[in-house]
């Protein structure tokens, strides 16, 4: 599994939670800071969780990316 696969996978996640956390009933007569809420609780959810394991992933394989790049061919 590659990086860019897992970022589909949680960015996947995301938008099926953000579907079934705001309805589009939601948005009708709706209370402008009910929504707002919403969605800062959404995002806040993201970067606590996702955007961080993201960066660990990130973090974590940096080196052998390097390594990689820079080690003679065999």
């Amino acid at each position: 599994m590659t990086i860019d696969d897992i970022t589909r996978a949680l960015v996947r996640k995301r938008a099926k939670y953000l579907c079934e956390y705001c309805h589009p009933s939601d948005y009708e007569d709706a209370d402008i800071e009910d929504l707002m809420k919403k969605l800062h609780d959404f995002w806040q959810d993201f970067i606590k969780n996702d955007f961080l394991a993201i960066e660990k992933i990130i973090n974590t394989n940096t080196e052998n990316i390097i390594n990689k790049d820079v080690s003679p061919s065999s």
